[in-house]
C-alpha cells in the first residue's frame, strides 16, 4: 500500500492520475480567478490511496469553485458548468463563485476562494487543487493535511465554534457515512476528564461557598499531579467553591483559567435540608420524574447536565476537556449516556474521583476511571 507523508506525495498522486488532470485543465481553461476543484475531489483521491483501493470512488460533485466579485450573478456559474460539461460530458460538475456565497450561507463576505474553502464543515474536506501558470498542481489546505493523511474527520474552526453550525457537522457525519467505504476513516475523538469535588467542609444552608477541607485540599493537589501530563485545552468547572477549588490546582498547572459553568452545579435536592437525607435522595432516583419541594428531579437535573456536556463537546470536539462538577449530577449525566451509571453507581464514588468519558461526535464510546489513589 502506497504511504503518503506530505503535500509533494499528494501531487504527484495527483499527477499520476490522467482522469484529475484532465478536470484540472478543463477547469483552468475557463480561466476563472482563484479557482479550485475542491473537497471529495481530493479527499476522496487519498482515501482510496490510504486503503489500497484501484477502483476510483465515483463522486456526486465534482466541486469547483472561484472568487469573482465582479460578476455575481448564480446564472454565470450554471453557463459555467454547461462549458465544463460539453469538455466533460461524464463529470457531475458543480460551480459556485465564493464571492457571493457568503450571502446564501449568512455570514460575513469571504476574502477569497481559500478562504471560503477554509470554512467548510470538515478539515478533511478544507482541500483544493489548481494549476499554476505553468500548469503545475497546487495543492490548497487550509487546515493542513494531517487529518486527511491521518483519517481523522474533525470539524473547521468556523464549524467548531459555531452552536449553530455543529449540529450541521454532526448531520453530514451520519449522512455522509465515510466509514462504509473508507473503514479507517474515523471521527475525532473528544476526551472529557469529569473531576468530582475533592472532600469539602459541610454546612448544609451554604452549597455555594462551601470550601474544600485540608484533606479536601491536598487531594485537589493530587488531581492536578495526576492529570499533569494530560493534554488538557480547557478546564470548566461548577460555580460552587468545593468544584473551584478542586480544578484550581490542574488550571494553575496548565496555566488555564476555570471557565465557569452554571449548568455543572450539584443537584438541588429541595429546597431546604432534608433531616432524612438517604430516604429523600433515594426517593429521587427510584422516581426520576418526582422531585421534593424547591427541588429538581433526576430528569430535569440530568437534562441541565446533558445539555451543558452536549455544549462542551460542540465547543471542543476532538480536544480534551476537564470538567470540575459533582456526585450526583456526574452519575446522572453518565447514566443518560449509559444505564448503568446509576444509584450504585454515584453511591461508590469518592471524593474526588475522575472518569474519563471519550466521545465520537455527541455518542459515549469509553467510559475509564482514573482516580485510583487512596
Amino acid at each position: 500500500m502506497r504511504q503518503l507523508e506530505n503535500e509533494r506525495d499528494i501531487i504527484e498522486l495527483v499527477l499520476e492520475d490522467e482522469w484529475m488532470m484532465k478536470v484540472l485543465h478543463a477547469a483552468g481553461a475557463l480561466n476563472l480567478p482563484d479557482w479550485w476543484v475542491c473537497a471529495g475531489f481530493v479527499r476522496s483521491k487519498v482515501w482510496d490511496c490510504l486503503h489500497g483501493y484501484t477502483e476510483r470512488f465515483v463522486l456526486p460533485d465534482v466541486d469547483l469553485i472561484y472568487y469573482d466579485p465582479s460578476q455575481t450573478d448564480e446564472a454565470a456559474e450554471k453557463v459555467l458548468e454547461q462549458k465544463l460539461k460539453d469538455l466533460m460530458p461524464d463529470v457531475p460538475w458543480s460551480v459556485k463563485n465564493e464571492a457571493r456565497m457568503h450571502l446564501v450561507n449568512d455570514i460575513e463576505p469571504y476574502a477569497s476562494a481559500v478562504d471560503a474553502m477554509s470554512k467548510f464543515p470538515e478539515t478533511v474536506t478544507a482541500l483544493g487543487l489548481s494549476l499554476d501558470e505553468q500548469n503545475g498542481v497546487v495543492l490548497s489546505a487550509p487546515h493542513g493535511i494531517r487529518d486527511l493523511l491521518d483519517l481523522v474527520v474533525r470539524p473547521t474552526p468556523h464549524f467548531k465554534q459555531s452552536p449553530t453550525l455543529m449540529p450541521i457537522y454532526e448531520k453530514r457525519l451520519l449522512q455522509k457515512n465515510w466509514k462504509s467505504r473508507w473503514n479507517q476513516v474515523e471521527a475525532a475523538t473528544t476526551h472529557i476528564y469529569m473531576v468530582r469535588h475533592a472532600h469539602s467542609v459541610y454546612k448544609a444552608d451554604d452549597e455555594l461557598y462551601r470550601p474544600l477541607s485540608p484533606d479536601g485540599e491536598e487531594a485537589a493537589r493530587k488531581v492536578a499531579d495526576l492529570l499533569a501530563d494530560v493534554p488538557i485545552s480547557a478546564i470548566i468547572s461548577s460555580p460552587y467553591k468545593r468544584a473551584l477549588q478542586t480544578v484550581e490546582p490542574l488550571a494553575a498547572r496548565k496555566g488555564l483559567a476555570i471557565q465557569a459553568e452554571e449548568d455543572f452545579r450539584e443537584r438541588l435536592l429541595a429546597d431546604r435540608p432534608q433531616d432524612e437525607f438517604d430516604y429523600a435522595i433515594r426517593k429521587v432516583w427510584e422516581e426520576e420524574d418526582f422531585s421534593w419541594p424547591g427541588g429538581e428531579s433526576n430528569l430535569v437535573a440530568q437534562h441541565r447536565g446533558v445539555q451543558a456536556l452536549q455544549g462542551v463537546l460542540r465547543r471542543y470536539q476532538g480536544e480534551t476537556i476537564a470538567i470540575g462538577t459533582h456526585g450526583n449530577l456526574m452519575a446522572l449525566t453518565m447514566k443518560a449516556f449509559n444505564p448503568e451509571y446509576g444509584f450504585a453507581f454515584w453511591q461508590q464514588l469518592s471524593m474526588p474521583d475522575i472518569y474519563k468519558l471519550s466521545f465520537t461526535g455527541l455518542a459515549l464510546t469509553h467510559v475509564e476511571r482514573i482516580w485510583n489513589i487512596s
